[in-house]
């Protein structure tokens, strides 16, 4: 509503103000590396990302499958890898991670695009990237599911014949969630909703040192497709029934804090000689939706068009404030983004007695100055009179 909106302005001020005074009086920018190498959409779906982090950080494309190790960043992206990482790659990120780089991991545990349904829908498969035991490590799993949400986008689809045409109408699809359930912390802070599509429900697992703060969820009405299930675009073509998704909120996202221990520390495994079993300080945020970070693409021109946008709604979500926030928290040595935790509380005008008072108070502020001014000029006067009457 407009009060929680002016809320949220007041209380991002001392933010902005902030952060723009840092980034005109920061010489050297930190390094953020955007991954590559294992299947990850091309660089011009990351283009409206990219744009936003240069504000900020130096920004690359990174193949790890042509670089040895990891070295001179200070975080790096990781957003819907399709292939298989070998153990090599993987330890990359791990050693990483350990000398306390910082990284984003959104990573789609189950195969599936909107485009490739068809008429007669999927099956759901399992992507096979092996990362699953270097997060579970750092202490998360990816659950091999899709959520299916009544909070959701909408999008276009043939419904019936309008004439001898096709009639189009947007319709909920429940695999795409939209997410305004934030956890309390302030990289989540003041944001607004998100766009997701074909999430997936995180778990917490035991990693001694760690703490772990859920960052996002989803509402209460859900219910959860499992692998070997079938998506089908038909679906839509009925209203769900309510009574189907009482599955609860599902958490999607997890900001994961401390000293990790490598994936690697009791493997059998070739080490390098700088490897670390037991890594200093680190953060790093997992989120089950490669999308989150991508641009789509204008059907006609082939452009970027702005992350988050929707165009069949005219809505742009925030999923580009999040990531930013993300990159903020995970790099802020001063601790800037905690200036969001402050809570301002606007008291705005009772507008009942405004309304009732009205002609009152512009009475009270028409006649108000100028019979201030007149006792002024007659205080003034007998001032006068009195000082300088005998003379």
């Amino acid at each position: 509503n407009p009060a929680e909106i002016l809320n949220q302005s007041a209380e991002n001020v001392e933010y902005e103000l902030i952060s723009a005074i840092k980034k005109l009086s920061t010489n050297k920018k930190k390094r953020v590396a955007i991954l590559s190498g294992h299947g990850e959409p091309e660089s011009i779906r990351f283009a409206d990302l990219a744009t936003v982090i240069k504000e900020f950080y130096e920004v690359k494309r990174l193949d790890i499958t042509k670089t040895d190790w990891i070295r001179n960043y200070d975080a790096v992206i990781l957003a819907q890898p399709t292939r298989p990482f070998s153990d090599e790659d993987v330890m990359k990120i791990d050693q990483f991670v350990m000398r306390g780089g910082r990284a984003i991991f959104l990573v789609d545990p189950i195969h599936i695009k909107l485009d490739s349904l068809g008429d007669q829908g999927t099956f759901i498969f399992p992507y096979e990237l092996n990362l699953d035991d270097l997060l579970f490590k750092y202490g998360v799993r990816l659950n091999k599911n899709l959520i299916q949400d009544l909070y959701c986008s909408q999008i276009p689809m043939n419904v019936g014949k309008f004439g001898d045409k096709p009639h189009i109408e947007l319709v909920p699809w429940t695999f795409f969630p939209i997410l305004n359930n934030y956890g309390k912390h302030p990289l989540t802070k003041s944001l607004d909703a998100l766009q997701t599509r074909f999430l997936s429900s995180l778990d917490t697992v035991k990693a001694e040192g760690i703490r772990k703060t859920p960052l996002l969820s989803t509402s209460a009405y859900t219910k959860l497709t499992s692998v070997l299930g079938k998506v089908d675009l038909n679906q839509m073509r009925n209203d769900p029934d309510p009574k189907l998704y009482t599955g609860g909120n599902k958490t999607v996202a997890y900001l994961l804090e401390g000293k990790f221990k490598s994936a690697f520390a009791t493997r059998a495994i070739a080490k390098p000689k700088f490897f670390m079993a037991q890594g200093i300080p680190s953060a790093i945020l997992v989120m089950s939706d490669g999308d989150l970070a991508l641009n789509d693409l204008n059907p006609k021109s082939g452009e970027p068009m702005p992350l988050g946008l929707d165009p069949y709604q005219g809505r742009t979500y925030s999923n580009k404030d999040f990531l930013i926030n993300s990159l903020h928290y995970l790099l802020d040595e001063d601790g800037l983004v905690g200036v969001k935790n402050k809570e301002i509380t606007l008291r705005p005008l009772d507008k009942t007695k405004v309304k009732d008072q009205r002609a009152r108070y512009q009475l009270l502020n028409v006649l108000t100055p100028p019979i201030l001014v007149l006792l002024f000029w007659l205080g003034l006067g007998y001032y006068r009179k009195r000082t300088f009457g005998s003379y």
